[in-house]
């Protein structure tokens, strides 16, 4: 033994295991242990049967046997759960309703009907006010491929909802609306996170993600027949020619090994038919220049042929969607998208034209922006809320976001590469002694939006396996997102701002930047306004920075007497110092930009506006006026900072 091995033991009393320090000790050698010997096998467990309908989607799919696949009549079921957060609240799911009721989704062109059970009349407000202290809500789009074919649509969603209530073992709280203003009709179904005891309603993703498409699958069975041959062999026909992943895709996928398809001889004609539909669905991909020919039964796939066909039919919905957008007569397919220019390109500059729904469960919107040459830009709002919207006409600035990994993917990159290809939050402290729990939690929140997307795996300890790719992968996933920033530069049409009393867009471009004809003249028009309102000296073509702070003036002074003459109320002015607390009402626009309304029985205050805001209209608001601008915060809460 070497003096550096030497060491003098201390021994305790008999059969003593130790104290805290020896608890402490084991617990860290056992989680070594078991980080060191992890097989890589993924736990039979899943969980997708915990809550209510785990056994049922079981027997759902028992009962959908009793019609051979083929023949039975399929349903497409969309599912989105809602949570309305911290601040939104129950808002969220007013608003929701209202969208499902707008104009034109009935086939006469009428506003949508909520419904619900037989014999209930329905209050969209009292259903609204039974969700308001709800943790979630489930929506639901259940789209029969034979729509058109059921008399009733309403009676078929009535039964489809008494059979999900069997299953769950639970009287639901539903509403429901159906959409016609599609190419096929729809409905849309919302359901209360609540159960008949009032406890939080769970349902099985197992049930969820099948046994409900099951359930609604045999209902149309039931009420319309099995399908007969002719309508499956259209139905096949029809698949041949689509730009979408479609049955025959699959079947093909299962055929391909190492990038190519071969295709064998057929003897029955039922084999000879489903050859022909392969050989032609491969001339179509070639005609997409998704394949390549190399004999007769031969062709060689193009690499991720398969997601390359999933755009596509992501491109056709929207495509569709749009198309409601339009003016009458102008073709969808002249539309451009802007996720197609490159990142580094210029930012575009356009004035909106339409903006519409983009996922009808989630509420995500787009917008159609047209530049100054006269194209049309397809751009998503996703992260645009109803108040945010810039109205048609305004002027917005559209511009690629670069599709870059985050700082917390090079993070989890870091500490996977350190550990073995796992990543975990014990990981993460023991790599970063100073990260907060919250921060560690972002972290996590981050992998299990990529475990959606395929990208990382959870496993069974809480940890998750990231592959040596993963940035890569992330990368790729984020370009596929198509991010767009959209940022509103004027929320006046451009005639407006000609003759706008505070200062615009227009007086914050060069009148050589302003090379297009429209915008070019709008420039020209507005300069000729503010020399005939003395702004402006004959040659001068830029105000000056006290002009723009007396236009700003005068364009607030006659806003407030407006608004005063409006509402009868008093309008307030705020010196340094001063604050004024009041209900967030509603905004308006001016040239200098938009402004929110705070108002009192008797008294109103004009703040500048900002999105956040959004999320409180509606309630208390305190506004400060400071030296350098407005700040605004909730009562009792934390300073939300300088509005402008």
């Amino acid at each position: 033994m070497t003096k550096e091995d030497a060491f003098t033991p201390r021994l305790g009393k008999i059969r003593d295991r130790g104290a805290a320090g020896g608890a402490r000790l084991r617990k860290r050698v056992t989680t070594t242990a078991k980080q060191l010997s992890r097989s890589g096998k993924r736990s039979s467990f899943t969980g997708k049967r915990l809550g209510r309908g785990g056994a049922s989607a079981m027997q759902a799919n028992y009962a959908a046997r009793r019609y051979a696949s083929m023949r039975q009549r399929r349903v497409i079921i969309k599912t989105h759960i809602s949570k309305p957060g911290k601040i939104v609240g129950a808002g969220v799911f007013s608003k929701h309703l209202k969208y499902l009721q707008r104009d034109g989704v009935e086939r006469d062109g009428s506003d949508g009907e909520l419904y619900t059970r037989e014999g209930r009349e329905v209050d969209a407000d009292a259903f609204t006010a039974r969700s308001q202290k709800d943790r979630h809500q489930f929506r639901f789009i259940v789209s029969p491929e034979d729509a058109d074919k059921i008399s009733d649509l309403k009676k078929y969603t009535r039964e489809l909802m008494e059979i999900m209530e069997r299953d769950l073992g639970t009287r639901l709280d539903w509403v429901a609306v159906d959409h016609h203003n599609t190419g096929r009709s729809h409905t849309h179904i919302v359901v209360r996170g609540k159960d008949n005891t009032g406890k939080d309603l769970i349902i099985a993703p197992d049930y969820i993600g099948r046994g409900m498409r099951d359930r609604a699958s045999v209902l149309a069975t039931e009420w319309l027949g099995p399908r007969r041959d002719l309508e499956i062999l259209k139905q096949q026909n029809r698949e041949v020619e689509q730009d979408r992943f479609t049955g025959i895709d699959r079947q093909l996928d299962d055929l391909q090994k190492n990038g190519e398809i071969t295709i064998e001889p057929a003897s029955t004609t039922q084999d000879r038919f489903k050859r022909d539909l392969q050989i032609r669905r491969l001339k179509y991909l070639e005609d997409l220049k998704l394949a390549e020919p190399r004999s007769q039964s031969v062709w060689r796939m193009q690499p991720d042929w398969q997601d390359a066909l999933k755009s596509m039919s992501k491109r056709g919905d929207i495509i569709k969607a749009i198309a409601a957008g339009l003016e009458p007569g102008q073709a969808p397919e002249g539309v451009r998208f802007i996720d197609e220019r490159p990142t580094n390109a210029a930012p575009l500059i356009g004035i909106v034209h339409r903006h519409g729904p983009s996922d009808e469960l989630r509420d995500t919107r787009f917008l159609l922006v047209r530049d100054f040459e006269g194209d049309i830009w397809h751009a998503e709002a996703g992260a645009l809320k109803d108040g945010p919207l810039p109205p048609r006409g305004a002027i917005v600035e559209l511009k690629r976001s670069a599709a870059e990994p985050r700082q917390s993917d090079r993070t989890i990159a870091s500490i996977a590469e350190q550990s073995g290809g796992v990543y975990s939050d014990e990981l993460h402290a023991r790599r970063d002694p100073s990260s907060s729990a919250a921060y560690r939690l972002a972290h996590k929140r981050r992998l299990e939006a990529l475990r959606r997307a395929g990208i990382v795996e959870r496993q069974r300890d809480g940890g998750w396996k990231v592959d040596e790719d993963y940035l890569s992968r992330v990368q790729k996933h984020e370009a596929a997102r198509g991010r767009v920033s959209i940022t509103t530069r004027s929320w006046l049409k451009l005639d407006q701002q000609v003759t706008a009393k505070g200062e615009t867009w227009l007086d914050r471009i060069n009148s050589e930047s302003a090379s297009h004809p429209k915008l070019k003249t709008a420039k020209q028009d507005r300069l000729k306004h503010l020399r005939k309102s003395q702004l402006l000296d004959a040659y001068q073509t830029k105000l000056t920075k006290r002009t723009r702070a007396q236009m700003n003036a005068a364009e607030l002074q006659s806003a407030r007497a407006r608004l005063a003459k409006e509402s009868g109320r008093k309008p307030v002015t705020l010196g340094e110092g001063e604050t004024f607390e009041g209900v967030y009402e509603r905004s308006i626009y001016l040239g200098q930009g938009r402004f929110a309304i705070i108002s009192k029985s008797k008294e109103f205050a004009l703040a500048p506006w900002r999105k956040q805001m959004e999320a409180y209209r509606g309630r208390n608001m305190v506004i400060e006026a400071r030296s350098n601008g407005v700040a605004w915060q909730l009562p009792g809460r934390r300073n939300r900072g300088i509005s402008r």
